[in-house]
């Protein structure tokens, strides 16, 4: 009987093969990050409560009508209450006037104006904030009849008259806000009025100190 035995480069290569294969470690994980998501805009103010108050409106006043135009001031104060981070709802009281109050081209109202904002906010520490809104002046208002076209009183009798009711506004501006609680507001405004069969409108251009908490 004839032993085959093996080489010694035999020996070493099957002992080789018989080693169990070691596990191939698996690459490591991917780190998870999780972007951190903005804080949401809030109210405005120093609190961002929302709470904004005009100490002072002031600005010129226009008046035009079918027989003239006058010119004068307009002043008024009141809050802006904010209804959310861009919103908000503005009660002012305002009385204006332009031309001379007894003459027969004059024109005054003593309102107030609640309206809606719209202000164009996308971060807490913006500077330059623009606005647009309509509000509805409530109140008096007193026309010269050569403002409006018609024929002038008899001698002795008064070339104005009263009107109380309501009439439509659009605005629109700017707040320049150098710090959370103080802006200065810059505002544009036109309000449409019919009375005597015949349209009244007048502008108005204002500047004023705002307090926000």
């Amino acid at each position: 009987m004839i032993a085959l035995g093996l080489s010694p480069a035999a020996a070493a290569l099957a002992a080789l093969v018989s080693q169990a294969v070691s596990p191939v470690a698996a690459p490591p994980a991917a780190t998870q990050t999780t972007a951190v998501a903005p804080a949401p805009l809030g109210q405005a103010g120093l609190f961002e409560h929302g709470i904004n108050l005009d100490l002072l409106e002031l600005g010129a006043m226009q008046a035009f009508g079918a027989g003239g135009s006058a010119s004068g001031v307009v002043l008024a104060l009141g809050p802006e209450l904010d209804l959310g981070p861009r919103a908000a709802l503005r009660i002012p009281l305002r009385l204006g006037f332009a031309g001379d109050p007894v003459s027969s081209t004059s024109f005054l109202e003593l309102v107030i104006a609640p309206g809606y904002v719209y202000r164009f906010r996308h971060a807490r520490d913006q500077r330059w904030v623009p606005f647009v809104g309509g509000a509805l002046a409530l109140g008096a208002f007193q026309f010269g009849r050569q403002l409006l076209g018609l024929a002038p009183s008899p001698p002795g009798v008064s070339q104005t008259f009263v009107k109380v009711g309501a009439a439509p506004e659009a605005l629109g501006g700017v707040l320049y806000c150098p710090a959370s609680f103080f802006a200065l507001r810059l505002s544009a405004s036109y309000t449409y009025m019919f009375v005597a069969k015949t349209s009244v409108h007048a502008l108005t251009e204002t500047v004023d100190i705002r307090f926000m908490f």
